[in-house]
């Protein structure tokens, strides 16, 4: 979910080269998802999709059913997603302030201080409880974790925004899940977590 504009997310929005979709797997293993800055192991039975942006830019949404996930990164009712966006740091901006233009990422701030910058709930999202930024370790490095609930569009959200940087890359991690479908949600993300490893 983004915050007004979302640095990461707008990036894959605007332009996308292509996109792959990738079956779930029919065994009991977990099959291993690599990026250009990290590689993990996915739940076998979510459904993987790909886009690559034009920039050395990608976002890889796992879905818990083979339902469309929106632009906003929220699956439909009844199901879980985790998105995760992947970008150089060059490439990620913080939203512009009324009126001006985007600003370059700070080279030397921690994650959980860029999270609020990053990563937030949509414009319209009502009831808003949050989780106040924390420091986590995501693949052996500081990362920062903030979580959300509100309601958007009559559905309630409960919302886990990741936010990792390593070697010139900046990557977040969102859970985004009705109450339900939520525990399974959960679940998945912190295998990916645990599973998390850099290159």
């Amino acid at each position: 979910m983004t915050r007004k504009v979302a640095a990461l997310g707008s990036l894959l929005a605007v332009a996308v080269l292509a996109w792959v979709v990738t079956l779930a797997s029919s065994g009991g293993q977990r099959p291993t998802l690599e990026g250009a800055s990290f590689r993990t192991a996915r739940e076998p039975d979510w459904w993987l999709t790909t886009w690559i942006g034009p920039r050395g830019d990608y976002r890889y949404q796992l879905g818990s059913t083979r339902a469309a996930i929106n632009g906003l990164r929220v699956p439909p009712a009844g199901a879980a997603a985790i998105t995760i966006d992947e970008a150089p740091r060059s490439l990620a901006a913080t939203p512009p302030a009324a009126g001006g233009a985007r600003s370059a990422l700070p080279s030397t701030a921690r994650p959980v201080a860029l999270l609020p910058s990053i990563a937030g709930v949509p414009r319209g999202a009502r009831d808003v409880t949050q989780t106040p930024p924390r420091t986590i370790e995501l693949g052996g490095t500081e990362a920062g974790e903030e979580s959300f609930a509100y309601t958007y569009q009559g559905h309630a959200n409960l919302q886990v925004d990741i936010l990792g940087a390593r070697r010139g890359h900046v990557v977040l991690v969102e859970l985004d899940a009705e109450p339900a479908p939520a525990a399974k949600g959960k679940a998945a993300l912190e295998a990916l977590i645990r599973s998390w490893a850099w290159r």
